[in-house]
Protein backbone atom coordinates (compact mmCIF):
# COMPACT_ATOMS: atom_id res chain seq x y z
CA UNK A 1 0.00 0.00 0.00
CA UNK A 2 3.30 2.31 0.59
CA UNK A 3 4.16 2.15 -3.05
CA UNK A 4 1.17 3.99 -4.28
CA UNK A 5 -0.02 5.89 -0.82
CA UNK A 6 2.34 8.43 -0.32
CA UNK A 7 0.11 10.17 2.27
CA UNK A 8 0.24 7.53 4.64
CA UNK A 9 4.27 6.78 4.22
CA UNK A 10 5.19 9.24 7.89
CA UNK A 11 2.41 7.00 9.60
CA UNK A 12 3.66 3.76 8.63
CA UNK A 13 7.58 4.49 8.98
CA UNK A 14 6.87 5.14 13.03
CA UNK A 15 4.44 1.99 13.11
CA UNK A 16 7.55 -0.05 11.78
CA UNK A 17 9.74 1.10 14.07
CA UNK A 18 7.15 0.03 16.75
CA UNK A 19 7.13 -3.39 15.62
CA UNK A 20 9.76 -5.13 17.53
CA UNK A 21 7.40 -4.18 21.25
CA UNK A 22 4.26 -2.19 19.87
CA UNK A 23 2.27 -0.41 22.90
CA UNK A 24 -1.54 -0.29 23.06
CA UNK A 25 -1.28 3.34 21.82
CA UNK A 26 0.34 2.09 18.60
CA UNK A 27 -2.06 -0.72 18.20
CA UNK A 28 -4.98 1.94 18.54
CA UNK A 29 -2.63 4.17 15.89
CA UNK A 30 -2.67 1.36 13.23
CA UNK A 31 -6.29 0.66 13.53
CA UNK A 32 -6.88 4.27 13.03
CA UNK A 33 -4.49 3.99 9.70
CA UNK A 34 -6.43 0.55 8.52
CA UNK A 35 -9.97 3.07 8.86
CA UNK A 36 -7.87 6.10 6.98
CA UNK A 37 -7.65 3.87 4.52
CA UNK A 38 -10.64 2.43 4.58
CA UNK A 39 -12.32 5.71 3.97
CA UNK A 40 -10.04 6.67 1.30
CA UNK A 41 -9.92 3.92 -1.05
CA UNK A 42 -11.08 6.46 -3.74
CA UNK A 43 -7.83 8.57 -3.53
CA UNK A 44 -5.07 7.98 -5.54
CA UNK A 45 -2.17 9.73 -7.66
CA UNK A 46 -3.03 11.45 -11.01
CA UNK A 47 -0.66 12.70 -13.31
CA UNK A 48 -1.82 15.24 -15.89
CA UNK A 49 -0.68 16.68 -19.38
CA UNK A 50 -0.49 20.21 -17.40
CA UNK A 51 1.51 19.29 -14.99
CA UNK A 52 5.32 20.17 -14.63
CA UNK A 53 7.02 19.12 -17.54
CA UNK A 54 10.38 18.58 -15.59
CA UNK A 55 10.81 16.67 -12.46
CA UNK A 56 10.88 18.80 -9.36
CA UNK A 57 12.09 17.64 -5.43
CA UNK A 58 10.69 18.58 -2.00
CA UNK A 59 12.83 17.64 0.85
CA UNK A 60 12.35 18.99 4.38
CA UNK A 61 13.39 17.87 7.90
CA UNK A 62 11.71 17.86 11.76
CA UNK A 63 14.76 18.16 13.58
CA UNK A 64 14.45 15.59 17.05
CA UNK A 65 10.68 15.12 16.19
CA UNK A 66 10.68 11.05 16.75
CA UNK A 67 10.85 9.43 21.00
CA UNK A 68 14.07 8.86 20.31
CA UNK A 69 15.10 12.49 19.80
CA UNK A 70 16.50 12.09 15.98
CA UNK A 71 15.13 13.93 13.01
CA UNK A 72 12.92 12.64 10.60
CA UNK A 73 13.64 13.43 6.90
CA UNK A 74 11.28 13.27 3.93
CA UNK A 75 11.11 14.14 0.51
CA UNK A 76 9.10 13.51 -2.68
CA UNK A 77 9.81 14.12 -6.67
CA UNK A 78 7.18 15.54 -8.25
CA UNK A 79 6.60 14.86 -12.48
CA UNK A 80 3.67 15.59 -14.37
CA UNK A 81 1.57 16.75 -11.37
CA UNK A 82 1.97 13.36 -9.74
CA UNK A 83 4.66 11.81 -7.35
CA UNK A 84 7.23 9.22 -8.81
CA UNK A 85 9.28 8.57 -5.74
CA UNK A 86 8.97 9.67 -2.37
CA UNK A 87 10.40 8.69 1.54
CA UNK A 88 10.01 9.16 5.10
CA UNK A 89 13.04 7.93 7.19
CA UNK A 90 14.72 8.55 10.39
CA UNK A 91 18.35 10.36 10.37
CA UNK A 92 20.14 8.08 12.68
CA UNK A 93 22.52 11.47 13.55
CA UNK A 94 21.16 14.32 16.50
CA UNK A 95 21.65 17.58 14.55
CA UNK A 96 23.07 20.48 16.52
CA UNK A 97 20.16 22.80 14.56
CA UNK A 98 17.54 23.26 12.10
CA UNK A 99 19.74 24.24 9.42
CA UNK A 100 21.68 21.36 10.04
CA UNK A 101 18.68 18.65 10.19
CA UNK A 102 17.56 20.73 6.59
CA UNK A 103 21.08 19.82 5.20
CA UNK A 104 21.08 16.36 6.12
CA UNK A 105 17.34 15.53 4.95
CA UNK A 106 18.39 17.11 1.36
CA UNK A 107 21.22 14.71 1.54
CA UNK A 108 18.96 12.19 1.93
CA UNK A 109 16.96 13.24 -1.26
CA UNK A 110 20.34 12.24 -2.73
CA UNK A 111 19.19 9.48 -4.42
CA UNK A 112 15.78 11.11 -5.68
CA UNK A 113 17.51 14.00 -7.08
CA UNK A 114 19.92 11.62 -9.23
CA UNK A 115 16.82 9.79 -10.29
CA UNK A 116 15.25 13.09 -11.47
CA UNK A 117 18.36 14.05 -13.33
CA UNK A 118 18.29 11.26 -15.10
CA UNK A 119 14.55 11.20 -16.15
CA UNK A 120 15.31 14.94 -16.59
CA UNK A 121 17.95 14.01 -19.38
CA UNK A 122 15.72 11.22 -20.81
CA UNK A 123 12.63 13.37 -21.67
CA UNK A 124 15.18 16.06 -22.89
CA UNK A 125 16.30 13.56 -25.49
CA UNK A 126 12.56 11.95 -25.67
CA UNK A 127 10.98 15.76 -26.23
CA UNK A 128 14.23 17.24 -28.78
CA UNK A 129 13.22 14.50 -31.76
CA UNK A 130 9.69 13.50 -30.38
CA UNK A 131 7.33 14.69 -33.56
CA UNK A 132 4.09 16.63 -33.00
CA UNK A 133 1.16 14.16 -31.86
CA UNK A 134 -2.05 14.71 -34.34
CA UNK A 135 -4.47 12.03 -32.97
CA UNK A 136 -8.29 12.38 -32.52
CA UNK A 137 -9.48 11.77 -29.70
CA UNK A 138 -12.54 10.27 -30.62
CA UNK A 139 -10.24 7.68 -32.39
CA UNK A 140 -8.99 6.23 -29.09
CA UNK A 141 -11.33 4.20 -27.18
CA UNK A 142 -11.27 5.68 -23.07
CA UNK A 143 -12.85 3.34 -20.29
CA UNK A 144 -12.94 5.59 -18.04
CA UNK A 145 -15.78 7.62 -16.11
CA UNK A 146 -16.73 11.35 -17.47
CA UNK A 147 -15.39 12.94 -14.15
CA UNK A 148 -12.05 11.04 -14.48
CA UNK A 149 -11.57 12.10 -17.83
CA UNK A 150 -11.81 15.67 -16.39
CA UNK A 151 -10.06 15.17 -13.71
CA UNK A 152 -6.67 14.26 -16.31
CA UNK A 153 -7.26 17.25 -18.09
CA UNK A 154 -5.55 15.34 -21.17
CA UNK A 155 -4.89 17.40 -24.54
CA UNK A 156 -4.13 14.48 -26.80
CA UNK A 157 -3.80 17.32 -29.47
CA UNK A 158 -1.17 19.25 -27.28
CA UNK A 159 2.30 19.13 -29.62
CA UNK A 160 5.43 18.00 -27.20
CA UNK A 161 7.68 20.44 -27.86
CA UNK A 162 11.66 20.59 -26.86
CA UNK A 163 12.83 22.21 -23.05
CA UNK A 164 14.00 25.46 -23.11
CA UNK A 165 17.64 26.20 -22.03
CA UNK A 166 16.04 27.25 -18.85
CA UNK A 167 14.47 24.37 -17.81
CA UNK A 168 17.45 22.55 -19.27
CA UNK A 169 19.57 24.40 -16.58
CA UNK A 170 19.07 22.61 -13.62
CA UNK A 171 17.17 20.29 -11.04
CA UNK A 172 14.93 22.04 -8.58
CA UNK A 173 14.92 21.24 -5.09
CA UNK A 174 12.09 22.60 -2.78
CA UNK A 175 13.73 23.86 0.57
CA UNK A 176 11.94 25.87 3.45
CA UNK A 177 15.05 26.52 5.47
CA UNK A 178 17.08 29.70 3.98
CA UNK A 179 19.90 29.19 6.47
CA UNK A 180 20.42 25.89 5.04
CA UNK A 181 19.68 27.26 1.07
CA UNK A 182 23.03 30.12 2.25
CA UNK A 183 24.87 27.25 3.63
CA UNK A 184 24.91 25.39 0.12
CA UNK A 185 25.42 28.86 -1.99
CA UNK A 186 28.47 30.08 -0.08
CA UNK A 187 31.61 28.64 -0.38
CA UNK A 188 33.56 26.85 3.03
CA UNK A 189 31.48 26.06 5.78
CA UNK A 190 31.07 28.78 8.93
CA UNK A 191 32.57 27.69 12.55
CA UNK A 192 28.97 26.79 13.35
CA UNK A 193 29.12 23.83 10.40
CA UNK A 194 33.00 22.60 10.35
CA UNK A 195 31.75 19.19 11.84
CA UNK A 196 29.24 18.31 9.06
CA UNK A 197 30.74 15.22 7.40
CA UNK A 198 32.55 15.85 4.23
CA UNK A 199 30.09 13.37 2.09
CA UNK A 200 27.13 16.44 2.91
CA UNK A 201 29.66 18.47 1.10
CA UNK A 202 28.23 17.01 -2.75
CA UNK A 203 25.35 19.32 -2.08
CA UNK A 204 28.03 22.63 -2.55
CA UNK A 205 29.98 20.97 -5.87
CA UNK A 206 26.45 20.31 -7.06
CA UNK A 207 25.19 24.32 -6.53
CA UNK A 208 28.32 25.17 -7.76
CA UNK A 209 28.05 23.14 -10.85
CA UNK A 210 24.42 24.19 -11.49
CA UNK A 211 23.27 20.68 -11.25
CA UNK A 212 20.86 21.59 -8.29
CA UNK A 213 19.22 25.07 -7.85
CA UNK A 214 17.70 24.80 -4.09
CA UNK A 215 14.89 27.14 -4.08
CA UNK A 216 12.83 28.77 -0.80
CA UNK A 217 9.48 28.04 -0.80
CA UNK A 218 7.25 28.56 2.53
CA UNK A 219 6.57 26.26 5.09
CA UNK A 220 2.61 25.85 4.63
CA UNK A 221 3.81 24.69 0.41
CA UNK A 222 6.37 22.40 1.83
CA UNK A 223 4.80 19.57 -0.08
CA UNK A 224 7.14 16.89 2.13
CA UNK A 225 6.22 18.18 5.52
CA UNK A 226 3.67 15.51 5.33
CA UNK A 227 6.80 13.11 5.39
CA UNK A 228 8.23 13.67 8.99
CA UNK A 229 5.43 14.70 11.13
CA UNK A 230 2.02 14.27 12.10
CA UNK A 231 -0.04 17.43 10.55
CA UNK A 232 -2.92 19.60 11.43
CA UNK A 233 -5.84 18.05 9.85
CA UNK A 234 -6.83 21.36 7.21
CA UNK A 235 -2.83 21.37 6.65
CA UNK A 236 -2.43 17.64 6.05
CA UNK A 237 -5.46 17.57 3.64
CA UNK A 238 -3.98 20.67 1.64
CA UNK A 239 -0.60 19.21 0.90
CA UNK A 240 -2.01 15.95 -0.49
CA UNK A 241 -4.39 17.58 -2.29
CA UNK A 242 -1.64 19.12 -4.96
CA UNK A 243 -1.01 15.39 -6.62
CA UNK A 244 -3.29 12.88 -4.97
CA UNK A 245 -7.17 13.42 -6.02
CA UNK A 246 -10.35 11.48 -5.39
CA UNK A 247 -11.83 9.63 -8.51
CA UNK A 248 -14.22 6.68 -8.74
CA UNK A 249 -13.30 3.72 -11.15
Amino acid sequence: MNVCRPDIAFAVGVLTRQMHNPAQSYMDAAVQLVHYLAGTVELGIVFRSSGNRRPLVYCDSDRGGDESRKSTAGHILILAGGPIAWRSELIDDYPLSTCEAEIRAINAAKPAAVTAIYIQHLLEEVLAHLPPVDIDPAEIPLNMSTNFDNLLQVNLLEKHEPYTNEEKAQLVIMEDNKAAIDWAKKPGSGSRMKHLETELHWIKRAVKNRAIQLQYCPTKEQLADIFTKALAHTLFIALISNFMFYFKV
